[in-house]
């Protein structure tokens, strides 16, 4: 009878890592809006306004 632990193979791991690292960028480009705003005129409040701007965007785009 096959167990989960038989799933963990080295192919496994390997897509798994491949899959998480692809998406971190997307994941963190929201939070390097805000850091990148920082030191502007408009500071967290400009770097939230683009993030959820980036964030709306992109479930927006995701929807269709």
């Amino acid at each position: 009878m096959p167990r989960y632990r038989d799933l963990l193979t080295r192919d496994l791991l390997v897509w798994s890592l491949v899959a998480l690292a692809s998406k971190a960028p997307v994941a963190m480009a929201p939070l390097a809006f805000v850091f990148f705003s920082r030191e502007s005129p408009g500071g967290y409040t400009l770097g939230a306004t683009l993030a959820s701007a980036y964030v709306l965007g992109e479930v927006a785009s995701r929807a269709a």
